[in-house]
């Protein structure tokens, strides 16, 4: 395991809250990011099922000549830093409704995540495709804030989307690994505080 020499990370997020009313609260972000390695970083793409390094042998990683030209060897410079998207966004909103001796918070959030790649080689084989998120809640308090009781329900869609993607060298016979998002999650969420305020 390397690291290399230098990368550039730039970007600009922009935040908004509308107090809309008394009762109605409406927000989001969004962010722009741009990363990659900005110094030559040759590695060997021994990853790759189309080329088994085993029949693709004839490969050059000499480090007096790392840039040998050789396509099974890769340089990482002015590609895409791994697992970070350029684009992400979320939208939420709550309202809430004033009872005599309690709230109830009505809330929902909307996020996006841009697609990324999970290695330095910006190939199909390890991008991650772009996913969204829907979560719900309905949230009632006791007017001292003493008791919260919370019923949510998260990934409303129930669309499983992977967080990132491994693909192992010929020795584990290439088999791509995904990491998973959990799909819908639902619940109650109950909590009691003690003592004053």
């Amino acid at each position: 395991m390397f690291n290399a020499d230098s990368a550039i990370n730039s970007g600009l997020e922009v935040e908004v809250t509308w107090l809309v009313s008394e009762s109605l609260s409406i927000g989001g972000n969004a962010s722009y990011t741009k990363a990659e390695y900005d110094s030559d970083l040759f590695v060997l793409e021994d990853d790759n099922p189309a080329y088994p390094t085993s029949v693709f042998s004839d490969y050059n990683l000499d480090p007096n000549n790392p840039g040998a030209d050789n396509f099974l060897v890769r340089n990482y410079n002015g590609n895409a830093l791994k697992r970070i998207p350029e684009w992400k966004a979320t939208i939420w909103t709550f309202y809430e409704w004033q009872l005599s001796d309690s709230s109830l918070t009505a809330g929902a959030v909307y996020a996006y995540t841009g697609s990324y790649y999970s290695s330095g080689v910006e190939r199909s084989l390890d991008e991650v495709p772009e996913r969204i998120r829907i979560d719900l809640s309905l949230i009632w308090r006791d007017e001292t804030e003493q008791w919260t009781v919370k019923g949510f329900v998260d990934n409303v869609t129930d669309q499983v989307y992977s967080r990132g993607l491994d693909t192992p060298t010929e020795g584990r016979d290439f088999r791509l690994v995904a990491e998973s998002l959990y799909p819908r999650y639902y619940g109650v969420d109950v909590t009691y505080r003690f003592g004053a305020r």
